[in-house]
């Protein structure tokens, strides 16, 4: 895909060659939040397909101490009508899946967001293949609100045990999860912080 907020190429417009690259270096900082070496940035805004600036654009509009703000957008979703087979060959066929499946979640129908279920990647595999995804999926299962605190959103993880929470909006839509090694990352240095004494002092 094209990127938004291409410019017509520089040997249309001479004289603003060099304040456009600087425009767009200064954009891409902006969507990704950090400040990079210039070769760098040309790197990751060629890299941002419109649809992951979207991700990045959406992810960057909730504070980073909320649900929100900790959730990736990597995740796997199938509309609740297709058999556990068929669930199986699609997750061989994609071309990228995130690094880790732990849940597939359960959606109305194909395309939409809206969130029916949760079956974990285990479930799904010992599952007999002509049974609806709708029939195996758990229809009640733990989430976050997008602005809910990250904290919370990770100590939910930690209490019921889960590998990840999905974050839920006031549409019933699913935006995201938020994966036990985030929540470990907010939950992890607090409880050494309160051992250590006890441990070395």
């Amino acid at each position: 895909g094209e990127l938004r907020g291409d410019v017509a190429p520089a040997d249309d417009r001479p004289g603003d060659e060099l304040r456009e690259e600087g425009d767009e270096h200064e954009e891409v900082e902006q969507r990704i939040g950090m400040r990079l070496p210039a070769p760098q940035i040309d790197e990751v805004g060629d890299l941002l397909e419109d649809e992951e600036e979207a991700d990045v654009a959406e992810l960057m509009s909730f504070a980073h101490d909320t649900a929100g703000g900790l959730m990736t957008t990597e995740f796997v979703t199938f509309p609740k009508d297709l058999t556990v087979g068929e669930a199986i060959s699609r997750l061989r066929e994609m071309a990228e899946t995130p690094n880790m499946i732990y849940y597939l979640y359960v959606v109305e129908e194909e395309n939409s967001w809206k969130i029916s279920g949760v079956i974990s990647l285990r479930s799904l595999i010992l599952a007999e293949p002509t049974y609806r995804l709708s029939e195996v999926m758990r229809e009640k299962f733990q989430f976050a609100h997008p602005n809910d605190d990250a904290e919370s959103a990770a100590q939910m993880i930690a209490e019921y045990n889960l590998l990840a929470l999905p974050v839920i909006d006031d549409l019933g839509e699913i935006a995201g999860i938020v994966t036990v090694d985030d929540a470990m990352e907010i939950l992890l240095p607090k409880n050494l912080d309160r051992r250590l004494p006890r441990l070395f002092g």
